[in-house]
Order: structure tokens, then sequence, then C-alpha cells
């Protein structure tokens, strides 16, 4: 027989969204799938009903005080009977071979500890979505593996599952490095399965804007896996030198585009100083 495989979505006022992700999830070639649906404490009346509702019609549903998407995974993993999770936010959406494809190679590779996909964006922006290879160096630097990807759960067990101190971002980031501290290897199917949607205003980009956090965060990170890092701090030096070096690049070439860039870069001080009072800046 299949194993089972617990889709777990987090819900939060994600009442436009949830009968698409929810269809998707319906349309998997893979059949043995339950699918687990947490409330973390929506305060919209529409989206509080269109729960309700999901719940008489038989899915597998369960309600927190607001507390993020670590607790609510936790939550319904807790109750999960799989072998095998996926996380899936109540936005976005998989592709139908998605979870078929993933279980095959999971079963077959015993050492492998999580398999993810190419993917692209829709919503307020479309395309698809250049993650970096993925690599324990550049998993290091920073995320390259979306929330959207299968594990075992006894292995959710053993990292103590998601970090509840993860409340604002990067909860999936940290997630995945305490899975590889297990020494597991990561896979990544060769197809477009998973389907992000790109919002004008969502969690993600407030918690950038916040750099504060942000930096917090990070360093959080960095502590707690402090002995992941270890054996390959230089490797990682150098990956983020490179990465630095594009972003040089790239931006050189942004300014040398700006209109009379040229010729603004040959005035002298004295003549930048009066082309700024003429403009009202200086």
């Amino acid at each position: 027989m299949l194993p089972l495989v617990s889709v777990v979505i987090p819900y939060y006022n994600d009442e436009k969204y949830i009968h698409e992700t929810l269809e998707s999830i319906q349309h998997q070639t893979y059949k043995n799938v339950e699918v687990i649906l947490v409330d973390d404490g929506s305060t919209e009346k529409e989206s509080i009903r269109i729960f309700d509702d999901l719940k008489k019609i038989g899915f597998q549903t369960y309600r927190q005080k607001n507390a993020g998407p670590s607790a609510a995974r936790n939550l319904g993993i807790s109750h999960s009977k799989g072998k095998y999770i996926l996380p899936v936010d109540a936005d976005d959406k998989i592709r139908p071979l998605y979870i078929e494809k993933a279980v095959q190679y999971m079963e077959s590779h015993t050492q492998c500890g999580i398999v993810y996909c190419k993917a692209e964006f829709f919503g307020a922006r479309s395309g698809l979505w250049n993650l970096p290879k993925y690599s324990i160096e550049q998993m290091l630097l920073n995320n390259c593996i979306f929330v959207s990807a299968l594990f075992r759960k006894d292995d959710w067990e053993k990292a103590h599952g998601y970090d509840s101190n993860m409340k604002y971002g990067l909860e999936d980031y940290e997630f995945w490095l305490s899975i590889l501290e297990l020494g597991h290897d990561v896979y990544c199917i060769p197809e477009t399965l998973f389907l992000y949607r790109i919002k004008n205003i969502s969690r993600s980009t407030r918690f950038e804007e916040n750099r504060d956090r942000y930096i917090s965060t990070y360093d959080y990170i960095l502590n707690k896996h402090k002995e992941l890092y270890a054996p390959h701090w230089i490797d990682v030096i150098s990956l983020m030198r490179k990465e630095n070096a594009k972003l040089e690049d790239k931006y050189i070439r942004l300014v040398n585009r700006i209109p009379f860039y040229g010729w603004l870069k040959g005035l002298d001080n004295k003549k930048k100083q009066r082309l700024k009072k003429f403009l009202g800046l200086g």
C-alpha cells in the first residue's frame, strides 16, 4: 500500500485563495493523502465562516489563537497520520504530479530528507522562480528550498518541529537546517510542480522591510545552528564574496543606464554643489 502523505495547511484570513489551493491538492495523481487545515486565529468573519464550512464538508480542521505558521504547522503535524508531510500555504498551489514524484524519490532514497522541485510565480507577478541550485554552502548562506517540500514525519519529531520562536519569517529555512543536521540529503525534482503566489503586500515583504527584525532573525538562526555552519564557514564566506561581486556588477550596469550619468560623474565638486542647489537638494 502507498504510504500516507499528510498535507498541512496553515490558514489565516485566506478565504480568497483556499479553494484554489485545495483544488490543486485534490487533483493530485497520488491519492493516499490526508489534508489538515489549521486556522491560526483568523479575524475576518468571512474567513472564519469559510473555514467552518471546510470542516462541515469533511476536511480535518483545527483552530488556535494566532501564534504564527510555525505553531500552526506543528499543531497540524502533531495530528497527522502520514509517513510523509507536505506543508502547503493556503494561497499557493501544487501541480498534479508533485506528491507522486516526491514520494517515489523519497521511498527509493532513504538517505534523502527533503524533496522539492522547480517553481514559478503567479498572482501579482508571474515567471520562473530562479532559486539557486542546492548545495550545503548555498543553503547556509541563504534559503534555496521553499516551504512546500516533502519530508518524513519522524524527522520532524527528531528535529523538534518548527521553532515557535520564528514568528516573523524564515521558519521554513530554520526547519530545513534542522533536517540537514540529521545528516540527510536533498533532492530537487527537475520539473516545475510548485506555484508560489505573489501578493503586492505579504508577510514576507513586511518582514524583509523591517531590517532590525530581519538581521536579528538571521543571527538567531546562525547561533542555533553553529555546529552545522562550522565545517563550511570558509566555503560560505567565499560564496558570499561571489554573490557580492554579482550584486556590484548588477549595480554598476544599472547606474550606467541612468540618463546623463556619465556627464554627472564627470562634474567637479563645485559644479555638483551648484547643480544640487539648483535642484533644491543642497
